[in-house]
């Protein structure tokens, strides 16, 4: 995996900010850019979060969590992460101390990335189900919406 700068108004190509293999950074699951101008990206091969200066792309740290693929800051500006792995929501400190578990889907469950909507909701694809599924912040989990048959959600 490799990340490259893009002008956001025109998509023009800027170039390679973080070259591929980059301190072990292999598939990337979710990225986001943090207040404290760090680029952390879950790596869900390796079971890592890579931390990266955003505008220079020099490595930072990373620390392990079970296979990264959403990842959101909340408003508390803390890590939250989904992990495909451990089939589990999970907050995090910026330095990868695991705070708590917000949510844990049962055994086999087959989930794909992360948003945070604006209400502090999370929604997650679960391809198991074929649902889009609703977590709030105190870990209640609901259906927020049904997919067609054939349908692969990521």
């Amino acid at each position: 995996a490799r990340v490259d700068r893009v002008n956001p108004y025109t998509n023009a190509g800027l170039g390679v900010l973080i070259t591929a293999g980059s301190n072990g950074l292999t598939l990337i699951g979710s990225m986001k850019v943090r207040n404290d101008g760090l680029l952390y990206a879950a790596d869900y091969q390796a079971d890592k979060v890579f931390k990266f200066n955003a505008s220079t792309g020099a490595f930072s740290s990373s620390f392990t969590v079970g296979g990264g693929v959403g990842l959101v800051v909340d408003a508390n500006d803390k890590l939250v992460i989904m992990s495909e792995d451990a089939a589990k929501l999970q907050r995090y400190s910026t330095t990868g101390t695991l705070e708590a578990t917000i949510y844990t889907f049962p055994a086999w469950t087959d989930v794909h990335g992360l948003v945070l909507a604006s209400d502090g909701n999370y929604y997650v694809c679960n391809q198991q189900t074929l649902t889009i599924d609703k977590i709030t912040p105190a870990g209640v989990r609901s259906t927020f919406a049904t997919l067609g048959s054939g349908s692969e959600p990521l």
